[in-house]
C-alpha cells in the first residue's frame, strides 16, 4: 500500500479520528466504502489497554467525508480500478458519439480478453 491508493476499510478495530479537536477511538461508526491513503509506515501510540502490541500505521481520509483516520494498515483493502467505457457508439460525419459508463476492472479484463480471443 503507498500514498494516494483508494482502499476500503474491512474492520476499524482500534482506529482512531480526530473529532472537536481530540483523537477519539473511532469504533463501529466508520462504515465508508473509499478512501484515500495520506501516509503509511507511521506509528501512533496505543488507543486503548486491549491494544496488545499493535498500533495505527497508515493514515486514511474518507472520500465522502475528508475525515482523517488513524488505522492499522492490515484493516484496509485496495478498491480495485474502474475503467470508463463508450457504449451505443454511433459515427456522424468526423464526430463519434455515445454513452460512457463505467465498469469493473474486472468486467473490463473479460471484456479484453474475450475481444483479443
Amino acid at each position: 500500500m503507498k500514498r494516494d491508493d483508494i482502499v476500503t476499510i474491512q474492520d476499524t478495530s482500534y482506529s482512531t479520528s480526530v473529532v472537536d479537536e481530540k483523537l477519539t477511538y473511532s469504533g463501529r461508526r466508520l462504515r465508508y466504502k473509499r478512501c484515500k491513503v495520506i501516509e503509511v509506515g507511521c506509528t501512533f501510540p496505543k488507543t486503548s489497554k486491549w491494544d496488545g502490541d499493535n498500533v495505527n500505521n497508515t493514515i486514511i481520509q474518507v472520500i465522502e467525508t475528508g475525515q482523517v483516520v488513524f488505522i492499522e494498515e492490515r484493516f484496509l483493502r485496495p478498491v480495485p480500478p474502474t475503467h470508463k467505457v463508450m457504449v451505443d457508439i454511433r459515427q456522424d460525419g468526423g464526430w463519434m458519439y455515445g454513452q460512457v459508463i463505467e465498469i469493473s476492472d474486472k468486467l473490463y479484463k473479460e471484456i479484453k480478453r474475450d475481444s483479443q480471443s
